[in-house]
């Protein structure tokens, strides 16, 4: 698979603004979904079947992307991550993290023997967790 994993580094002065960056998520076409995790928490390696898009708001996260490495997005920074890229993930910090997740359909759905999820289907995973 090409390596298409990419980072954007915030370089305003002024602090990211959620309500811009949840506009120009959508207008880029993804579906748009806020979402938090708290210090410590830890996403083991894991792919989607959709394109998606974070964007830190506030707190800090650590992804490690196959075939790139370790990766810390902080507040403003934002990924472009395509469907298929094997990641994980954990929130480092004393803080939550705080970001945005942009999700949309990719041309070519993966297909592979390892772990494949939806956005939905994570959250889904996770707030079941968290009710047990």
């Amino acid at each position: 698979m090409p390596v298409c994993y990419k980072v954007e580094r915030w370089n305003d002065s002024m602090p990211p603004n959620p309500a811009m960056l949840r506009s120009r998520l959508s207008a880029e076409g993804y579906e748009v979904f806020q979402w938090s995790d708290l210090p410590g928490a830890v996403y083991g390696l894991h792919m989607h079947s959709e394109d998606q898009s974070h964007w830190i708001i506030s707190g800090s996260i650590e992804l490690t992307v196959e075939s790139v490495g370790s990766v810390v997005l902080g507040p403003g920074d934002r990924d472009y991550m395509p469907a298929g890229c094997y990641h994980s993930a954990r929130v480092i910090g004393d803080s939550p993290v705080i970001y945005l997740i942009g999700a949309k359909r990719a041309a070519d759905s993966p297909s592979d023997e390892r772990k494949t999820c939806s956005f939905d289907e994570m959250a889904s995973s996770l707030l079941e967790r968290f009710r047990e």
